[in-house]
């Protein structure tokens, strides 16, 4: 289990250092490095959960001493958040190129950092809890089509994308195509509140889903070293193993070209799908609370209508009307109750209408209810097409 109380300063700053422990001492267990030697040292034995690391540290760059932690055993288990004067969006993914989980610009306010500090408690939290989730799903996943043409992938893809109904099930079909090829890859679906999936780790850190935003603007498709986003309105895939081989990379622009129009597509299908469920829900309701009112209006025009009849039959004797007072009055009652009536039919009408619209909306094959299962694998084999 990852100790959510342990912080490691790695700065040869030592004013700063002993301001930022004062600031953080009742939150977490800090301890601070001014060297290599010590940092890699505490690093062993400290193990902490966040590192908060210099991109220079004795006017020496800490790049490398970062790449070298990631063949420690405990690398999955801590956080390393790059500090930084820099403001500049190269710097930013220079650090997110060698695996840093976000970036802190110099000076910050201790309120920026305590907020940074909590959003990368959780991500650790959730990491932790998805690990074992993934390693139970990575085991269980087949190798689809693992030597299906680039045509025969695309196919397959669309055919996986008919079957799903909410947003999990997307991730889960793209996914089936980037492992066939052996491709770490992340992805967002954009919505009230944004939805972020990893097909290796299930979770996308936050400078991860920086870049997402980031890289929104830069067009359709965009490559950066050896990552490649694939951007459109409502989504965004992005590739962060790219092959040497400049033929393979051709052939995945190609396929997830396909593959993120097919996923923006399907999206904006089950958003409409979406939309009109609640609409005959709504409807369907109206047309119950028509019933209800119409069941009331019986009940209600039945009481007064007695009542009134008495009064009126009553009222008669010292009214002193002569009979044909009486019976013209008794008329323009009758009148008025058969108004009533046409008021009821026009409601129950409506309520029939209303009734009708659900049956032939719900008969039409214009509704598909989403479903809790996973989205359906075909079974037709790898796809031929030559």
């Amino acid at each position: 289990m990852v100790d959510l109380h342990k912080l490691l300063i790695i700065e040869s700053d030592v004013e700063f250092c002993n301001k930022m422990v004062e600031q953080l001492k009742g939150s977490y267990e800090v301890d601070v490095a001014t060297n290599f030697n010590c940092a890699q040292d505490l690093i062993e034995t400290h193990q902490p959960h966040i590192v908060l690391l210099d991109t220079q540290l004795n006017n020496e760059p800490t790049i490398e001493f970062y790449k070298g932690l990631k063949s420690l055993e405990s690398y999955q288990d801590f956080a390393v958040v790059f500090m930084t004067e820099n403001t500049s969006m190269d710097e930013r993914l220079k650090a997110y190129e060698v695996g840093a989980t976000d970036v802190l610009i110099r000076p910050f306010e201790y309120q920026e950092l305590t907020a940074k500090l909590r959003v990368i408690d959780n991500y650790l939290i959730e990491k932790q809890k998805l690990r074992s989730d993934y390693e139970e799903a990575k085991s269980a996943s087949t190798e689809f089509m693992k030597e299906a043409s680039q045509h025969g992938l695309v196919v397959q893809f669309f055919r996986n994308l008919s079957y799903c109904q909410y947003i999990e099930q997307l991730s889960f079909t793209v996914f089936q195509t980037a492992n066939a090829m052996d491709l770490h890859t992340s992805m967002v679906v954009r919505e009230e509140e944004d939805h972020y999936f990893d097909n290796k780790t299930g979770v996308v850190n936050p400078i991860e889903r920086n870049i997402f935003d980031l890289l929104h603007s830069k067009g359709r498709i965009f490559q950066f070293h050896n990552r490649l986003i694939f951007n459109d309105k409502n989504c965004a895939i992005l590739i962060k193993n790219l092959p040497d081989d400049e033929r393979l990379v051709g052939q995945i622009r190609d396929i997830f070209a396909f593959v993120i129009e097919g996923l923006e597509a399907k999206h904006q299908d089950i958003r409409r799908q979406n939309m009109m469920l609640d609409i005959v829900k709504d409807i369907a309701n109206t047309a119950q609370q028509v019933a209800v009112r119409i069941d009331q209006f019986d009940v209600i025009s039945e009481e007064n209508l007695n009542e009134s009849k008495e009064e009126l039959e009553a009222s008669y004797h010292f009214l002193g009307l002569s009979y044909e007072q009486e019976e013209a009055l008794s008329a323009l009652f009758k009148s008025g109750l058969k108004r009533m009536e046409f008021a009821k039919d026009d409601l129950t009408q409506m309520q029939g209408t209303l009734e009708e619209l659900v049956n032939k909306i719900e008969n039409a094959d214009m509704l598909t209810v989403p479903s809790d299962e996973a989205p359906k694998e075909d079974d037709c084999g790898d796809v031929e097409l030559f």
